[in-house]
C-alpha cells in the first residue's frame, strides 16, 4: 500500500500596498497558488478635506489577493511576507489563513 499523504488546502489572503502586488503575485506563483484573484481597494487612511471636495488622491491604494493553495506553501508565503516584507511590522500588509474543508462543483 502507498503512503498517501493528504494536504490540506487554505485560501491565503492578502492585503498589501498596490505597488507591492506585482512582488507578492510572483510569491504566490512560486508557491503554487491557484485560482488566484486581485481585488482593489481603499486603506482606511482618511483624506484631508481638500483632496475629497476636489476629487484629488482617489487611487486605489491596497491590493486584496486571494489565492487556494495548500497549507505547507502558504506556510512558507506568511513566513517570508514576515522576513522579507516584514508583515509583521504595523502599516507594511496583512496576510492570513482560512482551511477550506472542501469544494463542491
Amino acid at each position: 500500500m502507498q503512503n498517501n499523504e493528504i494536504k490540506r488546502l487554505v485560501n491565503l489572503t492578502i492585503i498589501c500596498k498596490t505597488k507591492e502586488k506585482e512582488k507578492m503575485l510572483k510569491l504566490v506563483q512560486q508557491k503554487e497558488g491557484h485560482l488566484t484573484n486581485v481585488i482593489y481597494g481603499k486603506g482606511s487612511c482618511k483624506r484631508g478635506t481638500f483632496a475629497q471636495v476636489f476629487g484629488l488622491d482617489d487611487d486605489y491604494k491596497k491590493a486584496i489577493i486571494t489565492t487556494l493553495m495548500y497549507e505547507e506553501n502558504a506556510n512558507s508565503v506568511i513566513e517570508e511576507l514576515n522576513t522579507v516584507y516584514n508583515f509583521n511590522k504595523e502599516n507594511t500588509g496583512i496576510a492570513f489563513v482560512v482551511l477550506v474543508e472542501g469544494i463542491l462543483f
